[in-house]
């Protein structure tokens, strides 16, 4: 008697959480049935215009248990009809609350841009990709490229090298160099130039995207190019050698933030010759 009391327990809570519920319960993908999807994807076809966007709603899992989506345009048609205007809002609920936090989301949905598929610019996405916090959030499920959801893309850094040329005894003086750098291939001066001059928060450099505070960088790497302008003769002291490799300003910097830089020591900086 007790295990039918049981039975019967389950079966209301099962019922109390409806068909979804249960539905969920079987495959946690049954979540999406229903929801809204921002994706953003490589549009390689088009240089001015290097990404796109859509919006979707899932309305359905295939047999093999992937979502089907379909353009969010779509749901205008399914759900035209005061009887089906519940079902629209519940569908476009998570829309709304986005732009309530999102400026980007408030545009699209005023727009009404955010019911067709888009070419986006750099600056675009990358507007984009900073509200992804809160447009997941609202309720949105979001589909982003694999380089930015890893932890963001690489930022290309500035490259201190200290000791390359071979110095003896510890009042000698080191020589160093300057060099913008990704994934420690140098950046050319063209490379930088074009990035620069796009100032769009994201940007292709060697192949890769990579996201760039260019005031940031700008004033970083220009702090240490004067110093190495200003010491390419007489080089730096072993003191200031390991200052830089201790994450401090050397000798006469300035601003603490303008040592930004990712610093390495050659051998015979590391040897202690």
């Amino acid at each position: 008697m007790a295990r039918k009391d049981n039975d019967a327990g389950r079966g209301g809570r099962a019922e109390a959480g409806g068909p979804a519920a249960w539905l969920a319960a079987q495959n946690p993908l049954w979540r999406q049935v229903g929801r809204v999807t921002f994706h953003l994807a490589e549009n390689k076809r088009d240089g001015e215009r290097p990404l796109a966007f859509l919006a979707t709603y899932t309305h359905r899992l295939s047999e093999q248990d992937k979502p089907q989506y379909l353009p969010l345009g779509r749901a205008l048609q399914e759900y035209a009809g005061a009887g089906n205007r519940a079902a629209l809002l519940t569908l476009l609920a998570p829309v709304q609350r986005a732009a309530e936090q999102s400026t980007l989301a408030r545009e699209l949905v005023e727009s009404q841009r955010v019911f067709q598929p888009q070419t986006w610019t750099a600056r675009e996405a990358h507007r984009f990709l900073g509200d992804v916090a809160l447009c997941e959030a609202s309720g949105l499920l979001v589909r982003i490229p694999d380089w930015w959801k890893a932890g963001r893309p690489s930022r290309p850094p500035v490259n201190v090298t200290v000791g390359e040329k071979k110095a003896a005894g510890l009042d000698a003086l080191l020589d160093f160099k300057v060099a913008l750098t990704l994934d420690g291939e140098a950046v050319t001066d063209e490379e930088w130039a074009r990035i620069a001059a796009a100032d769009a928060g994201l940007g292709l450099l060697k192949g890769k995207w990579v996201e760039v505070d260019r005031a940031k960088l700008e004033g970083v790497l220009a702090h240490w190019k004067m110093l190495e302008r200003g010491r390419r003769d007489g080089g730096v002291s072993f003191a200031e050698g390991l200052r830089m490799l201790a994450g401090a300003a050397p000798d006469g910097m300035g601003a603490p933030e303008a040592a930004s830089a990712e610093v390495h020591a050659c051998s015979q900086l590391k040897a202690g010759d």
